[in-house]
Order: C-alpha cells, then structure tokens, then sequence
C-alpha cells in the first residue's frame, strides 16, 4: 500500500508539473499576444495619424492648384478680352479690305485662343486635378444605361444641330435595365468623346452602342460603350500616343484635335477597373470603345432602341 501510494503521489507530482508548465506556457503566450495586438494598435495609431495628414495636405494641394488656375485663367483672360474688345472696336472703323481682314483675323484669333484657355484651364486642368486627390473615391450606383447616354446626347443636341450631326444611340438587348458603377465618372467619359467626336465631324453622325457580355467573374457582366463618329480619324502614327497627353492639338485634315480630355477618360477607366481604346473606321472616322465591369443585380434588359437628337 505504501509503494503504491509513492508511486501515485509521483504520478501526480509528474502530472501537475505537466500541467503547471503548460498553463505557464498559455499565459507568456497570452501575454506575448497581448504584447503583439498594442503593438498593432500602436502602428495603426500611426497609420491612421498619417493618412489624415495625407488626405489634408491633398486637399490643401487641390485648394492651392484650384487658386493657381483661377490667377492663370483670369490673368489670361483679362487681357485677351481688351484684345477682342479693341479688335472689335477697329473693325468697326473705316478700313480698306486688306486691314479689315487683318482685324478679323486678329479678333477670330483672339476669340478662339480665349475659347481654348477657357477649356483647358478651367475644365480640362481642373478635372484632372480632381482625378489626381480623388484616386479612390468611387460612387457606384445603380442606373439606366438610357436616361445616361440620353442626358449626355442632350447636352450637345444643339452644338449637333448647327452642324447637321446625327446624334444616335442603340443598346442591344443583352444590357442589363441598370447597371452599376460610377455614374459620374461615366458620363464624364461619355461627354469627353462626344465632344472630341463633334470637333472633329463635319458632316454625318455620331453613334454611342452599348453593349454587354458576360466576364470572367460570375457575378459580373462586362459592359462596352462605342463611340463612332465619321470624322477625320487619326493618323496611324499617332494613335498609340492618343491617351498619354503627348500629342499637340491638330484641326482639320491633319487629324484628330486633342487636349487632356481623352487623358481623364484614360485615368477614368483606370479607376473603373476598365479599358479604353480607339480604331479608326475603314470608310472615315474612328471609333472610341470603353469597356469595364459590372454587378449583375438585374437580369431584365429594356431590349434594343435608338434615338435620334
């Protein structure tokens, strides 16, 4: 009995010290954990501390940009409108032929520098610059890919007319009733092609198609957009250049007028997790296509229209 009991006190020493030094073991673990999450809250302190100071010193930095190109802008034009107003006013006087079409010249000059420093200082430059402090900022919503395309084709129904452009639409029937990204930032896209479409057509039509397909993804549809014009098209040499900012500003036969408008769509699309290219057409003109992804949240499509502005 006596043996038996020296042998079940030392089981039990053995078990106890086993047991001792594993819940010793679990509490240094605890505490080492302990140890590592304030240290995490510590950096994230930190990294929170210095995104706030980031997303300020953005926001000091799109101010100041904001107030550069309101001093440029306005340093600018007030001086070109005295240029345009004494133009206007020597025109008026008694002029041969010959100085009367110097002042033309001067004052249609004048007139269309004034029109481009207004376009690109104050929405080109501006836009872009909030594109820069905005990177990550995304609105998805759902919406009708109509009432979208419609209300930027009424924007320049007007500007179409005096130039005897169709403008015209058709969304094929596998396009979900909405879709679902951000709004804005589409249309933006959709408005900088439009207009670079209208700059340079003379005659004939501009057509935006949209469709859809479905992506790798299951839940997702990829959505396209098409912008055709029947324009000047663009010189094959420049083409790979289109959307870097790089090329000047041509008119006429020479080719397609750029300026940053096509660089924000490049930057939209990028934010969209999407695409943008361009192709000239085999008769005249060239098409702009944008693609990106989409949440399929309904499956009912309107079915295929066109409309005609």
């Amino acid at each position: 009995m006596v043996m038996f009991a020296i042998v079940l006190a030392i089981i039990s020493f053995i078990l106890f010290r086993y047991f001792y030094a594993g819940i010793t073991s679990i509490k240094a673990s605890n505490q080492e954990l302990l140890h590592r999450v304030s240290e995490l809250n510590n950096q994230l302190d930190v990294i929170s501390v210095k995104e706030s100071k980031a997303r300020h010193d953005a926001e000091r930095a799109f101010d100041a940009k904001e107030k550069l190109l309101a001093a440029l802008s306005h340093e600018i034009r007030t001086p070109m409108n005295g240029v345009i107003g004494m133009a206007n006013l020597l025109a008026e006087t008694d002029l041969n032929a010959e100085q009367k079409e110097y002042a033309n010249t001067v004052l249609e000059c004048s007139t269309s520098l004034l029109s481009n420093v207004n376009e690109i200082l104050i929405n080109d430059m501006l836009d872009f610059s909030k594109i820069d402090m905005l990177n990550d900022q995304l609105e998805d919503m759902h919406f009708d890919v109509h009432h979208c395309v419609e209300e930027v084709l009424d924007i320049f129904a007007s500007r179409a007319a005096e130039k005897s452009i169709e403008l015209l639409y058709q969304v094929s029937k596998n396009v979900p009733l909405q879709i679902d990204t951000d709004y804005k930032k589409l249309q933006k896209v959709l408005i900088n092609l439009v207009d670079n479409s209208l700059d340079n057509t003379d005659s004939g039509e501009i057509v935006i198609l949209v469709d859809a397909r479905e992506n790798e993804q299951g839940n997702k549809m990829l959505i396209e957009f098409r912008v055709t014009d029947s324009g000047n098209g663009i010189p094959a040499e420049k083409i790979k250049d289109i959307f870097k900012g790089t090329i000047s500003q041509s008119a006429g036969e020479d080719g397609q007028q750029n300026g940053f408008g096509l660089v924000i769509c490049k930057r939209i699309m990028n934010q969209l997790d999407g695409d943008i290219s361009v192709i000239n057409n085999a008769d005249a003109g060239c098409t702009f296509t944008i693609q990106f992804p989409t949440n399929i949240t309904h499956s009912t499509s309107l079915g295929f229209r066109d409309n005609r502005l």
